[in-house]
């Protein structure tokens, strides 16, 4: 069981006060682990954490950039969840200094951090956009995957256990497209779509959650985690939003915005030939598999050994809009 599993470990959650670490640490609440420290640099957000959550972990101020700081915070830490980073596509095409600052080196600081100090494992949060990159913030993402997996074949004496997963759009976090089309009904102004015809996947916090805290039972180290989840075509959520609001709203296209993808890739074509399919995940095996001492196929309740296709919203079969209302209905995001 997986609150065994986090039974005496001292757990550490980079990014505690966004979206997906702050939800990630109230799951982890319940299985009580020996300790669990949050880590954000973000101080007003930090605040509103502890103030609703800080009986039941350690609140640190800091930054994945501190190199030092890193060293000295994950003495003794048997566990890190990496969820910070930049992830505003138009911000990060704006200023991708910072989007390496953090995205690339600020991942490079924690595998060098969580080595020194034999962390047992690093699960790292990666994205949708990592996959065949057109913007700034997923090719840094990209350059996040790989440091994570290199980072398994760099172990020396170290015996961390270093892993990624990846998320399609999960709905209602922040800066996502779901509380955006909220925001624009409540004022009443027109929603704002990219394209028609755009597409994505969709994923509730709490399966992005749960994903992180999975792939522990799995990782063999180098592996990438990804759920299987529903693909949308946006226009279709814009416009039950609207119907259900009785409002007469508008839908205005204003084109894609710098480096955004009309549709979502969470497996691309060469990685297909080195994926398997478990029952409720994909898993993508590291291109250099002959240098790893493990054996990638032995994972429990293996459903395929091979992929057919790569995993993208423009070919998976789109949920109607009955389907979608129910889908966010059934998981109180209306």
């Amino acid at each position: 069981m997986l609150k065994d599993f986090f039974k005496q470990k001292n757990v550490l959650i980079t990014g505690v006060a966004g979206s997906i670490g702050n939800n990630l640490l109230r799951k982890l609440i319940k299985f009580k682990p020996k300790n669990i420290f949050g880590l954000d640099n973000n101080e007003t957000a930090l605040f509103d954490v502890e103030m609703e959550l800080g009986r039941y972990f350690t609140v640190v101020l800091g930054d994945i950039r501190d190199s030092e700081r890193l060293d000295d915070l994950f003495k003794n830490i048997d566990i890190i969840f990496h969820c910070a980073a930049l992830k505003h596509v138009p911000i990060c095409e704006t200023y991708p200094f910072e989007s390496i600052q953090t995205n690339i080196i600020g991942t490079q600081n924690i595998i060098n951090s969580a080595k020194k100090n034999n962390v047992k494992y690093v699960v790292s949060a990666s994205s949708d956009k990592a996959v065949n990159p057109t913007n700034v913030m997923g090719t840094s993402k990209l350059m996040a995957e790989q440091l994570i997996k290199a980072a398994n074949l760099e172990q020396n004496k170290s015996k961390t256990i270093f892993t990624c997963v990846r998320f399609g759009n999960v709905m209602n976090s922040r800066g996502s497209v779901l509380p955006l089309f909220k925001k624009q009904i409540s004022n009443e102004d027109p929603i704002t779509l990219t394209d028609k015809k755009m597409t994505r996947f969709i994923m509730t916090i709490d399966k992005a959650v749960e994903l992180l805290i999975e792939a522990l039972k799995h990782a063999k180290g180098g592996d990438i985690f990804i759920t299987k989840m529903h693909a949308i075509n946006i226009i279709d959520l814009a416009e039950l939003l609207i119907k259900r609001s009785k409002k007469k709203i508008n839908i205005k296209v204003v084109g894609t915005r710098p480096g955004e993808k009309m549709f979502e890739e969470l497996m691309n074509e060469e990685e297909v030939r080195r994926s398997l399919e478990l029952d409720k995940y994909y898993v993508v095996s590291p291109a250099q598999t002959n240098l790893y001492k493990k054996n990638f196929l032995k994972y429990n309740k293996v459903k395929n050994l091979s992929i057919n296709n790569p995993y993208n919203s423009k070919f998976v079969k789109k949920l109607t809009k009955k389907a979608l209302e129910e889908f966010l209905s059934k998981n109180n995001l209306l």
